[in-house]
């Protein structure tokens, strides 16, 4: 770099192709090709994540200079580029308060060493001098080792009032309308494919935040939506359409939370309870065309709906249908634990920890059978030791959903949660710390991002590793045009408000919530 700097040249010029990225999506080379010429006032390039944002893309600076090679060495450090959003002008919190945060977040974890840590800071503080009107000869990272670089270093969340975003969110959402495809927000491509009213993509996922956010049970939108999507979603079919996370049981899990809210003399009772017992005769018929047994989309979502619709309705008949087929999922759960070979058929959504959870909330709440619980204890051995087998490849390579609540470490971490048994405290400590070593490959959603080991985290009493999490969703976080703190979801965008896969989970996560799908009778 200082030979390019010498020829007068500047490295600003970064774009997507100069990244040649493996298989995991680490870093491995960086092409420094792209040069400009320092006189140049115009860069050609403006790549996200390589410049700062609080300054105008299209002006070419020295201080950008400095800023995209602190960006890139960060990347070749790390083997991951840092993701960050602009200026928060309401806070008065900037890119740089952001970034530098993560960056003494990455060398307290000791993801990067203090010299290269002070380099960095070194780096970034040029990048801020105004009247840098020539370069400086840079020195080596070695050179660093022994000195400290003064540097500011602002605490991201110390600035913001969740509680007061979070209100800021709800009246939002509450003064939209509803589609004429059942939707209050549009979701991404395969959001838009499956049911309007699932708890993932859609409708469901709004009401359950809200419900237990705000007593909205005399809210007329909230009636509005419901009628409004009974009335445009007749005789539709969806892909998993009866499925937890994507169908009608989901939202007929979040309708019983929102009947548990409402006064007896309230008008809306009875269409809301019209609307449970439709939705919970049509599951029952259509239960035996269902062909997977998961968490996610399969059997086992649709009967933990059907055993909270029997906690409020206590219904016998509905009772002995559940009791039939826990029994039928049972046989399928021992059959399946003789033959596991790898963690990822354990997974939460998809594998055989949102199978155990089940089983073990009917053995718990309902009816108690010694087989049930010597399979889950079965199954609880077997996951442990695939975990510890797993630790070292997984501290060195995993992937975004290696580590999620879909189909990774999390979900695993919050099904042994929801054991509430002490003797697994050691091995979810370990594993949250491993989640967040490798922070910068995850997303920040609920399902497939951090929001989910945030989640973990909630049952737990390590502030400061939850704190740290806190920070790293902030820094990734940003003023709408609506003047709502939006997040960086799936897919890179900020315009998602799914549950799921957006702003509703993340928001979820980081006040503090349990998770949504907790039953126990007294609840």
């Amino acid at each position: 770099i200082n030979d390019i700097h010498a020829e007068g040249y500047l490295a600003v010029d970064i774009s997507p192709t100069n990244f040649i990225l493996d298989d995991f999506g680490r870093v491995r080379l960086i092409d420094l090709e792209n040069f400009t010429n320092k006189n140049n006032t115009v860069r050609r390039a403006a790549t996200k994540f390589m410049i700062n944002t609080d300054c105008p893309s299209k002006i070419c600076t020295i201080q950008q200079d400095y800023f995209a090679l602190a960006m890139l060495s960060f990347a070749i450090m790390r083997e991951h580029v840092l993701i960050f959003e602009g200026e928060d002008v309401l806070l008065n919190i900037t890119a740089l308060d952001k970034i530098k945060f993560c960056m003494y977040i990455e060398k307290e974890i000791g993801n990067i060493t203090k010299s290269q840590f002070n380099w960095l800071m070194y780096l970034l503080n040029l990048s801020e001098q105004e009247k840098l009107d020539r370069f400086e000869k840079m020195k080596y990272i070695n050179d660093f080792e022994d000195k400290n670089i003064e540097f500011h270093l602002k605490k991201v969340d110390s600035s913001f009032n969740l509680q007061i975003e979070n209100e800021t969110l709800i009246n939002y959402l509450l003064s939209l309308n509803m589609n004429r495809e059942s939707r209050i927000l549009n979701s991404n491509e395969f959001g838009e494919f499956v049911s309007p009213i699932s708890f993932q993509h859609g409708l469901s996922g709004y009401l359950f935040y809200l419900s237990h956010m705000r007593d909205i049970s005399e809210n007329g939108r909230i009636i509005e939506w419901i009628i409004s999507e009974g009335n445009q979603n007749k005789g539709n079919v969806y892909l998993n359409g009866c499925s937890i996370l994507f169908g009608s049981s989901g939202y007929l899990w979040v309708l019983l939370e929102f009947y548990k809210k409402i006064t007896s003399n309230n008008p809306s009772r009875e269409l809301i309870i019209d609307k449970i017992r439709d939705i919970y005769k049509d599951l029952i018929s259509s239960y035996q065309k269902v062909e997977v047994f998961d968490f996610a989309l399969g059997k086992s979502g649709i009967l933990l709906s059907l055993m909270k619709y029997c906690i409020n309705f206590n219904d016998v008949d509905s009772m002995e249908f559940i009791r039939e087929k826990i029994e039928e999922l049972y046989l399928y759960f021992v059959d399946e634990i003789r033959n596991v070979n790898s963690l990822k058929e354990c997974n939460f959504a998809h594998g055989l920890a949102g199978i155990a959870y089940v089983i073990l909330i009917y053995n718990s709440e309902f009816e108690f059978k010694v087989a049930y619980e010597n399979s889950i204890k079965v199954f609880n051995n077997l996951l442990e030791n695939l975990l510890e087998n797993e630790y070292s490849r997984l501290n060195a390579t995993p992937t975004n959903l290696e580590l999620s609540w879909c189909e990774g470490t999390s979900g695993i971490l919050l099904y042994f949660e929801l054991l509430y048994d002490k003797r697994y405290s050691n091995i979810i400590s370990r594993f949250q710390q491993l989640a967040f070593k490798f922070n910068l490959i995850q997303s920040s959603c609920y399902c497939h991002g951090l929001s989910s080991l945030l989640q973990t985290l909630n049952y737990q009493d390590k502030l400061n590793l939850r704190e740290n999490v806190i920070e790293i969703l902030l820094s990734r976080s940003k003023r709408d045009k609506n003047g709502i703190l939006v997040f960086e979801c799936e897919e890179s965008s900020d315009t998602l408000f799914d549950f799921g896969i957006g702003n509703l989970g993340i928001y979820w996560s980081i006040l503090g919530e349990r998770f949504p799908f907790e039953l126990k009778k007294e609840l």
